[in-house]
C-alpha cells in the first residue's frame, strides 16, 4: 500500500505530504490510513494529518502524567519502609511495581482510589504504548480500547492531579478536525 493511492487528495497536498512522510515515515502514516479505512472515514490529508496530531498530543500528555505516576508509586512503596534502598525499586519495571502495589490493599485504598489489578494492568499497557512511541489510538488490553485504558489511568491518579489530566486530555482535539469516534472525553 502506497500513501499516494490511499489519500484521496494526495496530488493537491503532495508537497506537504512528502515533507511529513520524510520526517515521520510513510509506514506510520499508513497506520493512520488503515485506522480511518477500518472506520469508513474519508482519507483526506487533513483527516489523516489531524488524527496523527491528535494521537501525538495524547501521547505527550499521557507521558507527562505517567512519568509522575511511576514516581508516585515508587514513593508510596518506599514510604512503607519495605524497601530501604533507592535501588530496591528504581530499576523495577511497571509490572513489578504493580505487583508490589497489589500486595498492599491499604496503599491501593488510601492512595490509588482502590483501583483493581486489571485497571492497573491497563495503566501499564498505556504506559508501554507511549514509552515505545506507539500509536495510542491502537492500544488495547484484554478487550479494552485506548479510551478505557486512559480512563483507568485517570481513575488511578491522585485527586489533586485528576482535573489537570482531564483538562489536558480533553483539550487534545482542540483546533483539530478529528472524527468524534476517536476523541477521548473524560467526564
Amino acid at each position: 500500500m502506497k500513501i499516494e493511492s490511499e489519500i484521496i487528495d494526495y496530488q493537491e497536498n503532495k508537497n506537504e505530504i512528502d515533507k511529513w512522510l520524510n520526517i515521520k515515515g510513510e509506514i506510520k502514516y499508513l497506520e493512520f490510513v488503515k485506522i480511518l479505512k477500518t472506520n469508513n472515514i474519508d482519507r483526506t490529508w487533513e483527516t489523516v494529518s489531524n488524527l496523527y496530531r491528535y494521537d501525538k498530543r495524547l501521547q505527550i500528555n499521557l507521558f507527562k502524567y505517567i512519568s509522575f505516576f511511576e514516581e508516585y508509586i515508587r514513593a508510596k512503596l518506599w514510604n512503607l519502609g519495605s524497601f530501604e534502598q533507592y535501588e530496591d525499586l528504581n530499576e523495577k519495571c511497571m509490572g513489578k511495581l504493580i505487583d508490589y502495589l497489589c500486595k498492599n490493599e491499604g496503599l491501593l485504598q488510601n492512595y490509588f482510589n482502590n483501583i483493581s489489578k486489571e485497571q492497573l494492568e491497563n495503566v501499564r499497557k498505556i504506559r508501554n504504548t507511549i514509552s515505545h512511541n506507539d500509536i495510542v489510538i491502537k492500544a488495547q488490553s484484554d478487550g479494552n480500547d485506548y479510551k478505557q485504558l486512559i480512563n483507568d489511568f485517570y481513575l488511578a491518579l491522585p485527586q489533586e492531579y485528576k482535573s489537570g489530566f482531564k483538562k489536558d486530555i480533553n483539550n487534545c482535539a482542540k483546533h483539530l478536525q478529528v472524527p468524534q469516534c476517536f476523541v477521548v472525553n473524560l467526564v
